[in-house]
């Protein structure tokens, strides 16, 4: 291990940090790693299989964004401000916490949300699997069919699929 990198620290809290590319604000978000459960919900949500082909979802917005606001914890003072422009906090120690941070997140920053899902999914690479990944066949969006109903013929999943952000 070089001098200059760190351990990678096992369970509990991580930092996460994002430029807001609309404000230019440096945010920092405390995460946690999602669950294994949490993982293959993830998966079932944006692949299927038919036949003997595997489909992938080509737009995974909505299922990242459920699984950033599952992940995240909390944020650094100062990043976030509600509608009133007040500053407000995650910790609910604090005079300026608020409980429903992350539903402000939902309702005015989907985006931050589904970014940190997408970071915390995509967490681990080899350097051949870098860039190497081709949507074959997009499932789509059907409107008719719940978000995480599964269609394919797989045994049953026993995990709790993500709530919708």
């Amino acid at each position: 291990m070089s001098e200059q990198s760190q351990p990678l620290v096992l369970g509990g809290q991580n930092i996460l940090e994002m430029k807001d590319k609309i404000s230019g604000v440096l945010l920092e978000f405390s995460y946690r790693l999602p669950t294994q459960a949490e993982r293959d919900a993830y998966t079932k949500a944006t692949m299927r299989h038919k036949g003997n082909k595997v489909l992938s979802k080509a737009n995974t917005f909505t299922e990242q964004a459920a699984l950033g606001k599952r992940v995240l914890l909390g944020f650094k003072k100062g990043c976030l401000a509600n509608e009133a422009g007040q500053i407000i906090s995650s910790d609910k120690t604090d005079p300026d916490f608020d409980p429903s941070w992350k539903d402000l997140l939902d309702k005015y920053r989907k985006d931050i949300l589904a970014a940190a899902g997408r970071r915390v999914i995509n967490s681990t690479s080899s350097p051949d699997e870098e860039n190497n990944f081709e949507v074959v066949e997009d499932f789509g969006e059907d409107p008719s069919t719940g978000l995480f109903d599964d269609i394919s013929t797989d045994a049953e999943d026993p995990t709790n699929p993500l709530p919708t952000a």
